[in-house]
């Protein structure tokens, strides 16, 4: 039965590359002409010269009966009981003259390789330059931007300053060296990132407007003063109904070591510890008398069930939205000013790209990304060619987002829009072959593999845009924008 796609995903040394190489010699036994239609991709020269050189050498083992093809022999024998031995390696002898006589059709080729040619059949469409430079070297023009950055500073006041000065400090209390122009450009880097990438459009629309970052650190803050006061207003209301009811510390199950020790948590900012309530505050949430002492009167204890008790409930049912709250607005103003870094890098080497007609090639991907968003697949098949009827994926899982939903473009029926023809349902059956193994993803560095932390608090984002990076060996989550 086919299927929208075929997966292997198996460990180290279990046969991966094998079974991709059978499954493309299967495709030129079903046709000799069907390398003109089939592109695999690798990830390295290496791994590319090592796939043509064994597809064309078992072509030739299975056409000339040699030993060391027989294991492929018996898995196309397998995959194509209708036809004969004879006819099988005569028709891989077909197939193999014809790869070695159109060779340049041949197309096993890395991943960056892929794209670039794609890149030359939409230059107009991107609005290229004929005479465009394509730049491999993204740290040479990142250390350029961030020497012309920190040589152009300009005030006391101005963020870059402060956040130098400050991770100055953080080094010198490490008994590290102070030097920081080595780590502003290491962490620079994160611009060539999938994750950074993804909005970069949206930061350019903000590092464009002086006010925002400014405007949006005094709501951050207006939310924590409004978190933190939630918390206190239970603590004043606990203390009006302690005071209404003429409640003593005494009335309590451990005395002033129960709801009276609750509350004060919640008033001085205690509970940001993440603590719920202790051992003899806890059981009230499901039984209210648990929180009654023996020194309590019956109208003592009845103040107690029926007001401090359902306060208490509220409060705590409050307290983990509160947490989360302060906790979110501190960790995203501690690390605003990096965010704010990375796009005054990003604006620079844009500048330099600009004004020396150069393209990095690390922009390709979201080039193209942003070109083929909200456009129907037939325009991309009408440019790249929409002779590729099969694409067969080597080391899968170090392909990033990026890549994937344009391969899975590259995949759909005819006809669709760009966001339904990333759905697996609209998938050409038998077009996609990827093989891979988790576990062995080795290109994280090109943003594969990154997780993106989620659930700050609806009520913290002015627009729906999760980031993460890595920075100083520690995940830095920032709510942005």
């Amino acid at each position: 039965m086919s299927k929208p796609l075929t997966i292997y995903k198996a460990s180290a040394g279990s046969g991966k590359t094998f079974t991709l190489a059978v499954e493309y010699i299967k495709l030129l036994i079903r046709d000799p002409q069907n390398f003109r239609y089939t592109l695999a991709v690798t990830f390295t020269n290496k791994a590319t010269e090592e796939m043509k050189t064994r597809i064309l050498g078992k072509l030739y083992g299975i056409a000339n009966s040699l030993p060391d093809a027989d294991d492929y022999m018996e898995q196309v024998s397998k995959a194509f009981p209708e036809k004969n031995e004879r006819l099988i390696r005569s028709t891989a002898e077909e197939a193999l003259q014809l790869l070695i006589h159109n060779y340049h059709y041949f197309r096993v080729e890395t991943i960056d390789s892929f794209f670039q040619s794609v890149l030359r059949n939409l230059a107009h469409e991107l609005g290229l330059a004929a005479n465009m430079n394509v730049g491999l070297n993204n740290r040479e023009v990142e250390n350029e931007a961030v020497d012309n950055i920190i040589a152009n500073i300009q005030h006391d006041n101005d963020p870059l300053l402060n956040w130098i000065m400050g991770f100055i400090k953080e080094k010198i209390q490490d008994n590290k060296s102070w030097n920081v122009i080595g780590p502003i450009k290491e962490f620079g880097l994160s611009i060539f990132q999938e994750f950074y990438m993804t909005h970069q459009d949206r930061m350019r629309q903000l590092m464009d407007d002086p006010e925002y970052f400014k405007i949006y650190k005094e709501g951050l803050k207006r939310k924590r003063s409004e978190a933190l006061k939630t918390m206190s207003d239970f603590a004043k209301r606990y203390h009006e109904i302690f005071e209404d009811e003429e409640l003593t510390n005494k009335c309590f199950y451990r005395s002033s070591q129960s709801a009276s020790a609750y509350f004060k948590r919640l008033e001085n900012g205690g509970f940001l510890d993440g603590k719920g309530p202790n051992s003899y505050v806890a059981p009230a949430l499901n039984d209210a008398s648990a929180l009654v002492g023996k020194a309590a009167d019956d109208h003592q204890a009845y103040a107690i069930e029926q007001r401090i008790v359902p306060l208490l409930r509220e409060a705590e049912a409050q307290r983990v939205e509160c947490l989360v709250t302060v906790n979110s607005v501190d960790l995203t103003l501690r690390n605003i000013n990096e965010l704010q870094l990375l796009g005054r890098i990003e604006q620079e080497v844009n500048a330099i790209n600009e004004a020396t007609n150069n393209f990095l090639l690390s922009n390709t991907q979201q080039l193209l990304h942003n070109l083929i968003d909200g456009q129907d697949s037939p325009f991309i098949y009408e440019k790249i060619g929409g002779q590729v009827r099969y694409i067969m994926i080597d080391e899968f899982q170090d392909n990033n987002q990026r890549s994937r939903d344009f391969l899975f473009l590259l995949s759909a029926k005819p006809g669709l829009s760009a966001e339904d023809s990333l759905k697996g349902e609209n998938l050409v059956e038998d077009k996609l072959f990827f093989v891979g193994d988790d576990k062995q993803s080795i290109y994280k560095f090109r943003g594969a593999d990154v997780s993106v932390f989620k659930q700050l608090g609806e009520d913290l984002k002015t627009d729906p845009v999760d980031m993460v990076y890595n920075y100083r060996s520690t995940e830095y989550l920032l709510n942005s924008f």
